[in-house]
């Protein structure tokens, strides 16, 4: 945002710590702009982030149908279909519960062989419900005046 007021640039992280992607729009839920964070690398069920893992900051995912396609400099592209709400397990995606995905062995080789550690790539799946914390949901919250 301009010091104007007036929005210059739109970006989603669709894996949290990678590389933004430009948007010329986007759908705003009472959790955010919608594909922005839903995936995330996790080692265990903890988050890694780019203050960690610096490497994360040059993985660039693309939405495509069904999931994502992730590429990085010196490394293939791969693509890595978003997991079935049947393979889920409550987890924490950006610091709160939800229930989440494991992407699978391919994506987690890709990540791990990044990050120099075993990682795994998780993801919200379709049917999850991301619910902010009672305390600072805004949305939830009766205002007296």
């Amino acid at each position: 945002m301009s010091a104007t007021g007036v929005v210059t640039a739109l970006h989603i992280h669709p894996i949290k710590s990678c590389h933004r992607i430009e948007v010329t729009s986007a759908t705003v839920s009472a959790t955010g702009l919608a594909g922005d964070r839903e995936w995330q690398v996790s080692a265990g069920m903890s988050p890694l982030t780019q203050r960690q893992k610096a490497a994360l900051a040059v993985v660039r995912p693309e939405p495509i149908e069904g999931g994502l396609r992730i590429s990085a400099p010196g490394r293939p592209t791969i693509e890595v279909a978003r997991p079935a709400a049947n393979d889920a397990v409550t987890g924490s995606l950006i610091g709160v519960k939800v229930q989440v995905g494991d992407a699978g062995d391919e994506a987690a080789a890709w990540f791990t062989e990044l990050a120099g550690e075993p990682v795994r790539l998780m993801a919200r799946t379709p049917d999850s419900v991301l619910r902010i914390p009672a305390a600072l949901d805004v949305f939830d919250q009766t205002i007296a005046f």
